[in-house]
């Protein structure tokens, strides 16, 4: 991915950390197909994870995501 400009690159390794702890919240996470979130988180440090986690369970207790499930 070095190719990339450096702040989608970051956008990108960071989406898949955030997507589970939205799920780990009860949340409703996006559905994505071959953008290789998963691989690229593996690529993470562990803390970087933790902090992409944590951040997101920030912003859920704040009410920031409140988007009700679909039906």
């Amino acid at each position: 991915m070095s190719f990339y400009q450096p702040h989608q690159m970051r956008k990108k390794f960071a989406a898949g950390p955030r997507h589970t702890a939205l799920a780990g919240t009860g949340r409703i996470t996006p559905i994505t197909n071959r953008l290789r979130l998963e691989e690229l988180a593996n690529e993470l440090p562990a803390e970087v994870v933790t902090h992409q986690h944590e951040g997101v369970r920030q912003r859920v207790s704040v009410g920031k995501a409140t988007q009700p499930t679909p039906e």
